[in-house]
């Protein structure tokens, strides 16, 4: 059971595994929050795991503690295994995240160095794993990584040594940048109607431009030399939005926000 939007792989992970993917809808007005109340209705007899992502891609939401535990909640009423993706963790608006830790041990949460250091190329993470499948897990691990590099390993201790007034510095920078983009966005005409909380995206309402998601994604490349992500590859109710990512500096933002400008003008005029 994955939200609606969810990131693009989530699905094809359940595939490779011959699985069945259901979706609970998220709404823009909610600020895609999930409704646990959603989960309650679709997850049954028949539902394996519950999958969450807080802070999210592509949307930015960050789950409140009553709902997370409303959601653990259901899962267990169904005997099905929750799954947390916490990636994103430490880059929320405030540092307000909860984990699923907090409300079951019988959970499995994904975690790792790549956002929050800023290690994304290096593909240093975890995984804790309920007690009965830590075996299996470490099976798993063993054939499919054997272990990352020494020097990976190495900058994973230095990232653990760092003070908290690092991982404040860069939320109070993604908070900035956050802002920026989303008044750009506003002056564009693509307003959302939410605001992010955490990670570093947004999405963008394209849906009074010609074309799919992925239209729009080829046009803004091709003609202002800006890439975004196209949202149909996020779910049915991301169909008409763009992911934006704020991960980069204020001058590349500012740069990418003046040509979408100019050529938006342009498509409209």
């Amino acid at each position: 059971m994955l939200t609606d939007p969810h990131y693009a792989c989530y699905p094809n992970f359940v595939r490779l595994l011959d699985g069945v993917v259901r979706t609970v809808p998220l709404r823009a007005a909610d600020g895609f929050q999930p409704r646990s109340a959603d989960f309650e209705r679709a997850v049954g007899a028949e539902t394996s795991a519950v999958m969450v992502n807080s802070p999210a891609n592509p949307t930015g939401a960050v789950l409140d503690d009553e709902t997370l535990s409303e959601i653990v909640g259901v899962a267990e009423r169904a005997d099905a295994n929750v799954v947390s993706d916490e990636v994103y963790h430490a880059l929320s608006d405030g540092g307000t995240e909860h984990t699923v830790l907090e409300h079951t041990d019988e959970a499995f949460v994904l975690d790792g160095f790549s956002k929050r250091f800023g290690m994304t190329g290096w593909r240093l993470g975890w995984v804790v794993a309920p007690p009965g499948h830590v075996d299996a897990v470490d099976r798993l691990a063993q054939n499919a990584l054997i272990s990352a590099p020494n020097f990976v390993q190495d900058a994973g201790v230095a990232a653990l040594e760092t003070d908290g007034e690092w991982s404040a510095d860069v939320r109070d920078t993604y908070r900035e940048r956050r802002d920026r983009l989303l008044d750009a966005v506003s002056e564009w005409g693509l307003d959302p109607g939410y605001t992010p909380d955490g990670a570093y995206y947004l999405l963008a309402d394209v849906s009074d431009l010609p074309g799919s998601t992925v239209d729009v994604a080829d046009l803004f490349l091709e003609e202002a030399g800006v890439a975004v992500t196209p949202g149909v590859g996020f779910g049915d109710r991301a169909a008409e939005y763009v992911r934006l990512s704020y991960a980069t500096d204020e001058d590349a933002l500012d740069e990418a926000a003046t040509k979408l400008g100019r050529l938006l003008e342009t498509v409209r005029d």
